[in-house]
């Protein structure tokens, strides 16, 4: 919990004043509101900041406290000395609830998963975040900006809390909801109910824990949506111009950003045919901001993640074709064709939606909403069940939804048409338009992705794809359809006892609907994804340096342990002790990943130390594979052996099964044997010489 208060409190520092100067003098908003919008600034300037010095060889603790404590004290002294600090604050009863509930946010929230073992993208994100963060560098085939946030984590606060990002991002996720449903002018009991679901709901609970890219991208999201309703709803360019930045980041984040730039053209039209001309004048800047900051990540991705970004991403996604024809544009790497076909296109969409823009103020003069909402939506729905019946596999998507519960997703369905009826407020229009494009275009590429019900060794592993996109979607469509439902219902009821009777049985249902998804969030928090895994290789590490920092050669076992979830025990074991505890293993690089554990005779290990030149070495073995006769036939070849320690691993794992009632935890055993292996002294003198 103190880590979360940790990473809270540095965002805010550095992001509280450029949230103020943001805001006009005479639109200060709560000072609550204010936190959470400088939390998700302080995040994207540490994120941007970081990321900088990777890419120029400065990444450091002292480099990153340099720049950021120098962007932080700017901001500072320039709110200080323009006197805007002026703070608006109020007890309620809605904000001693709300309180409650991040209370229990934060609760739930504060055992992350540390992800050591390299058999799954989650420990290649860890290991490399520790990798960076100790002087390495990045690597080409996963997305850049998790692994800079994870490695600032491990600046910040040390390499046992590499993992303490996941659950600030949780709780931030958590209050951007609640803020960006404020911002909306929904009613206090639809923030109060949005913000229970996020708080309890086992989704986001185990995305806060769980060390996967989506757990930033789904907060990035949410931060772009939020900055982009304060533009709306102050009619203020800045903040557009800083949720088209957030845009950006998406892409740095995970490939499927990519996506972004053809819904956020959609949503420019749809801005032409629905809000008035200064309404539009502030879409048209966020979609050309972020139509620049995706293009800027695109550049960036193409140079710096060609392996990921291109030939894994959009192949496997969009195949040959596609590749074709970034080729015939040259847009599959940074050129000046690239360039030059961006701006054609990008200034083409935004003259055209402009053109409609100002043919629909000729044509409905002094109207600043006509009732022409439901033609974008309507097309895009309709094109969208289209390609649904004729090219897409659903089992896969609607067993995913299942898990989200009969509340979130009836509430997301009556937001969706109150989306597309509803026409009296712009800001509200804007939120339900982009909630529905991201809805169904990520809703189809999961669909495609995972097409079938199917299970994983890691519990939710699939619903990650849903998590960074979808989720968020429904939620905000969720909250337009609390918000609609309290309208109609109240609208219907005039009596004042009725309407208390009628919120009883409202306050009832929210909480029978909640009973579901909160009994499995409790059943997934009663034990942690391979808890103590950190500490028990911490522990191998420091046996294996009793004698010195000698290299170590890894011996594995014929018969994976009953349980293991992967084809080897070396990419758990060895791997993270050569990446995040820096460690010579002599005997893995370049194996392959899902091929069998390296296995050396004694015969073989003689061999490596002579061939190397080592007279000592640390052989961390299974027991049963270098038992007597083994260490007997290793003395026999001049190598003698003294045991230092034995680490003995309990590993809990749960799986994401098909059948739910199985998903439960089980444990997985693992022994391992330190031992000091040195070269008999004949043998020492003809290394030596």
């Amino acid at each position: 919990m103190a880590e979360i208060l940790i990473l809270t409190a540095l965002s805010i520092v550095v992001g509280f004043p450029l949230a103020v100067t943001l805001h006009r003098r005479d639109d200060q908003p709560p000072i609550s509101l204010l936190a959470v919008e400088g939390a998700a600034l302080g995040l994207a300037v540490f994120l941007i900041v970081g990321l900088g010095l990777v890419r120029v060889g400065r990444f450091d603790p002292h480099w990153v406290a340099g720049v950021v404590g120098g962007v932080a004290l700017l901001a500072w002294g320039w709110v200080v000395s323009k006197r805007m600090l002026t703070f608006r604050h109020a007890v309620t009863a809605e904000g001693i609830m709300l309180t409650v509930l991040l209370g229990l946010t934060v609760f739930l929230r504060q055992s992350p998963i540390y992800f050591i073992y390299e058999i799954g993208d989650m420990g290649e994100y860890v290991n490399r975040a520790n990798v960076l963060a100790d002087g390495g560098g990045l690597i080409g085939s996963f997305p850049h900006l998790f692994t800079v946030g994870l490695a600032l984590t491990h600046l910040a606060l040390g390499e046992g809390n590499t993992v303490a990002l996941l659950p600030f991002l949780g709780v931030l996720l958590w209050a951007l909801v609640t803020a960006t449903i404020y911002r909306l002018g929904l009613p206090p009991w639809v923030r109060i109910t949005v913000s229970a679901i996020v708080a309890v709901h086992v989704v986001p609970v185990w995305f806060s824990r769980f060390p996967v890219s989506e757990a930033l991208y789904t907060t990035l999201l949410v931060a772009a949506i939020l900055f982009l309703v304060e533009a709306l709803h102050s009619l203020n360019h800045r903040f557009a111009v800083v949720a088209g930045g957030f845009v950006g980041l998406l892409l740095l984040t995970r490939a499927n950003g990519v996506l972004l730039l053809p819904i956020i053209g959609s949503y420019l039209f749809a801005a032409a045919l629905n809000l008035d001309q200064r309404g539009f004048r502030i879409a048209r800047t966020f979609v050309i901001v972020s139509g620049f900051s995706l293009f800027g990540a695109y550049l960036y991705n193409v140079t710096y993640l060609r392996r990921y970004f291109v030939e894994v991403q959009i192949q496997s996604v969009a195949g040959e074709s596609v590749l074709d024809l970034l080729g015939l544009f040259q847009l599959e790497r940074a050129s000046v064709a690239a360039v030059v076909v961006f701006v054609v296109f990008g200034a083409a969409v935004v003259w055209l939606a402009s053109e409609v823009s100002r043919w629909k103020c000729a044509r409905w003069p002094g109207v600043a909403h006509p009732n022409v909402w439901w033609l974008p939506a309507a097309l895009l729905g309709a094109a969208a069940v289209l390609a649904a019946i004729l090219f897409l596999e659903l089992g896969g998507l609607r067993e995913a939804l299942s898990r989200y519960g009969t509340l979130l997703l009836a509430l997301g369905a009556i937001g969706l048409a109150a989306a597309v009826v509803k026409t009296e407020d712009r800001v509200q229009y804007s939120v339900g338009f982009l909630a529905i494009a991201i809805v169904v275009v990520f809703g189809a590429l999961f669909a495609n992705r995972v097409s079938a019900p199917t299970n994983h060794a890691f519990f939710l592993y699939w619903d990650r794809y849903l998590y960074s996109e979808v989720f968020p979607g429904i939620v905000l469509l969720g909250a337009l359809g609390a918000s609609a439902v309290g309208f109609l219902v109240f609208r219907v009821v005039r009596n004042a006892r009725a309407r208390r009777f009628v919120a009883l049985i409202g306050v009832l249902l929210v909480g029978w609907g909640l009973v579901g998804p909160f009994d499995t969030t409790l059943k997934a928090n009663e034990s942690v994804l391979f808890e103590g895994a950190y500490e028990d290789l911490a522990q191998l590490n420091s046996i294996a340096l009793t004698d010195g920092d000698y290299p170590i050669v890894y011996v594995g076992d014929h018969q994976i342990p009953e349980g293991w979830i992967f084809p080897n025990t070396f990419r758990a074991i060895a791997l993270p002790l050569s990446e995040t505890y820096g460690r010579r293993v002599v005997n893995v690089q370049g194996r392959d990943p899902f091929g069998m554990d390296p296995i050396p005779t004694p015969d073989e290990v003689h061999e490596l130390m002579i061939a190397n030149g080592f007279n000592e070495v640390y052989l961390i073995a299974v027991p049963e594979t270098t038992n007597i006769e083994w260490l007997s036939a290793l003395h026999e070849r001049g190598v003698a052996t003294s045991q230092l320690g034995t680490v003995e691993m309990d590993i809990p794992i749960i799986r994401r099964m098909v059948q739910r009632e199985k998903e439960q935890y089980y444990r997985v055993t693992m022994i391992f044997d330190v031992h000091l292996a040195e070269l008999i002294d004949e043998q020492r003198a003809a290394v030596e010489r």
